[in-house]
Order: C-alpha cells, then sequence, then structure tokens
C-alpha cells in the first residue's frame, strides 16, 4: 500500500510594507535631506535646529513630502539608536556629527 501525505499551503500574514518591499527589491525610492540650520533661543537655552525633509513614492507613507524641525539631540539619539540596532551584525553606521561650538564663547566676566 502506498502512502501519500497531504500538505496544506502555507499562507503568511505579510504587511503591505512587505510586500512592497520584495517587490522593489532593494531598491528604497526615499530621500532624506537635512538642510536650514536655525538658532533657537539665546544664552545657555540656546540650540540648533534643523529641517529634515522627506520624498518618497513608497505607500506606507500617507504624503509624498513632509518636513519636520529637529535638534542636534535628536541626531545624536538617532545615531546611538542605528549603532545599538546594526553595527553588532556588520552594517556601518558613520559617525554621529560632532557638535560645532563655533560661535559659543567659554568667557567668564
Amino acid at each position: 500500500m502506498e502512502s501519500k501525505s497531504i500538505t496544506a499551503p502555507v499562507i503568511f500574514d505579510r504587511s503591505r510594507e512587505e510586500i512592497e518591499e520584495e517587490a522593489n527589491g532593494d531598491l528604497f525610492d526615499i530621500e532624506i535631506n537635512v538642510s536650514d540650520p536655525e538658532k533657537v533661543g539665546d544664552g545657555m537655552n540656546a540650540y540648533m535646529a534643523y529641517r529634515v525633509t522627506t520624498k518618497t513614492s513608497l505607500s506606507m507613507f500617507h504624503k509624498n513630502e513632509f518636513s519636520v524641525k529637529r535638534r542636534f539631540s535628536d541626531f545624536l539619539g538617532l545615531h546611538s539608536k542605528l549603532a545599538t540596532k546594526y553595527m553588532h551584525v556588520g552594517y556601518i553606521v558613520p559617525p554621529a556629527p560632532e557638535k560645532s561650538i563655533v560661535g559659543k564663547s567659554n568667557k567668564v566676566e
């Protein structure tokens, strides 16, 4: 007597983003630009803010283009998270930019 096995099809519940990423291969249609440095505040409370503009045609985003303002410290936090998540698996994460001290004075009167 011959034995036959029947295998049910396996259905994976994949997100739209995963399906889109697979269809596009390694192509990422996303452009991120950091611009418009702006000093906010005065004295010890002053900080630099930058406009971060994202342009994309990926359907996971509700708009094709959007902008936000971010502080320099936000970039340091992002760098730290990227380094923690990816460096141990072999990805290269460039060093974080140095904080510029141009225009700051350490003069004590």
